[in-house]
């Protein structure tokens, strides 16, 4: 979904500016989020919370009026009608994007694309311009080949897939039909040779650029293994809070990204060993490591975020053996038995509430690393696993935090011996990119790892 959102922010602007050429500046002061981006993350909501996907169109037009839809699409979104008026156009593609990461076989991929589609888009046309864009997607993410995408959507759906791109583009124009759209913004991909260029060759067509560059960009995301991390943190600047946190709450669930993410540093500590950093998108109370990280308060009693999810996956024994080491003030760490988590160990420290950066947050920040290694050194732990301390209710700046947690484990990990492995483990996709960036780039400062984000 990353990809096609990419692909509506960059291609915004062309929309009314068409142009002809692959070398364009993507990000305008102009671009913005439209209706692609909008009513996909709408078809993410419904996936994530269910009930009838008319009332959340309705609902997301209501809350983001100017983005940009089609007139016969916005009268029935205003007028919350719930019956569809057989439209063939391009909207029912642009915003199926989340269907493909939901379902495990290409039918029900294409049966759930069809149920999208239909609400509003039930012309055979509407219908066939979903389905073939999820297939795509799906198939990208599951392995295809370009080849054996292009001949499942020509015998399926019956577009031509062997034009080539510079036969289209001379007599190309603006064109809001799937059968006008759909199958060119498909060649767009499969003539790519990354995810920039799939969304840069679609708005080239001078076409319907947004939604063109979106299915692009869709398909185009899995197929190369992610999204570059600029681009995604450019286009991350146009959404806001609440399209964010769908962006990340469907991303965590349904994430098909490789996880954990592994990316090695050489170490010269005094065993000449090699360090071994690993990245990991999910849940840290299922991972299985000698110790992991409680991000606690000073009362070592529980509270919300990741203390209260490790105290509810631990039972009840973790509260009583914690309040026996209470209190524990910021930056200092205290181990306890795991009991029913998965690590033998949690080791519980306290990060500081960040105000404005000035009462030495950033060195308690430090601290608080730094006395959950030591305690894992002379436990002899070998493997731990950290959270993002301190950047959820405790407001630390999310980039900042992270380079304090990455730079204090590096030293760590430069003159002790244990532990041997440590894991970042991150909830949100957001803060898997942070991490990611930082560890993911050599001495020339090219990414040594998969770009995810």
């Amino acid at each position: 979904m990353l990809g096609a959102i990419i692909g509506d922010v960059a291609g915004s602007y062309f929309e009314h500016f068409p142009t002809k050429s692959l070398d364009a500046i993507l990000f305008r002061e102009d671009s913005g989020a439209t209706d692609d981006t909008v009513l996909s993350l709408a078809v993410a909501d419904w996936i994530l919370n269910g009930g009838q996907l008319q009332h959340y169109f309705h609902e997301y037009v209501a809350r983001y009026p100017g983005a940009g839809y089609g007139g016969t699409f916005i009268n029935w979104a205003r007028c919350r009608e719930m019956e569809p008026y057989d439209s063939w156009g391009n909207g029912s593609a642009m915003r199926v994007s989340p269907v493909a990461y939901v379902k495990d076989s290409l039918e029900e991929v294409l049966q759930l694309a069809e149920q999208t589609a239909a609400v509003t888009h039930n012309h055979a046309d509407g219908i066939a311009g979903a389905q073939a864009t999820a297939a795509a997607i799906f198939m990208a993410r599951t392995g295809s080949s370009k080849a054996e995408i292009r001949d499942f959507i020509k015998s399926r759906f019956d577009y031509d897939l062997d034009r080539k791109i510079e036969e289209i583009r001379p007599r190309y124009s603006f064109d809001v039909s799937c059968a006008g759209s759909v199958p060119e913004s498909i060649i767009s991909f499969l003539e790519s040779d990354s995810f920039e260029s799939a969304i840069r060759i679609a708005i080239s067509l001078g076409g319907d650029a947004d939604t063109m560059a979106c299915i692009a960009g869709a398909i185009a995301e899995p197929f190369y293994g992610g999204v570059p991390l600029k681009l995604w943190q450019t286009t991350k600047s146009y959404l806001d809070e609440r399209q964010l946190a769908t962006v990340n709450e469907f991303s965590t669930r349904f994430s098909t990204l490789p996880d954990p993410v592994n990316v090695e540093l050489e170490s010269s500590n005094r065993n000449g060993s090699t360090m071994k950093i690993e990245l990991h998108l999910g849940d840290i109370t299922q991972l299985s490591v000698d110790a992991i990280v409680n991000a606690a308060n000073e009362s070592l009693l529980g509270g919300g975020g990741v203390d209260g999810a490790i105290h509810a996956a631990a039972g009840p024994q973790l509260l009583e053996a914690s309040r026996a080491l209470a209190p524990c003030p910021a930056g200092e760490a205290r181990l306890t038995a795991g009991f029913q988590l998965q690590a033998r160990y949690v080791i519980h420290t306290v990060g500081p509430i960040y105000r404005d950066g000035n009462r030495d947050e950033a060195a308690i920040l430090q601290r608080a690393y730094e006395s959950s290694l030591r305690i894992a050194c002379d436990n002899g732990l070998q493997t731990i696993a950290f959270p993002c301390i301190s950047t959820g209710v405790y407001r630390f700046p999310q980039h900042q935090a992270a380079s304090i947690a990455v730079d204090t484990v590096k030293n760590w990990l430069d003159s002790n011996p244990l532990p041997t492995q440590i894991t970042f483990c991150c909830f949100a996709p957001d803060d898997l990119a942070i991490y990611q960036d930082l560890l993911g780039r050599n001495d020339e400062g090219e990414s040594k790892a998969n770009m995810l984000f």
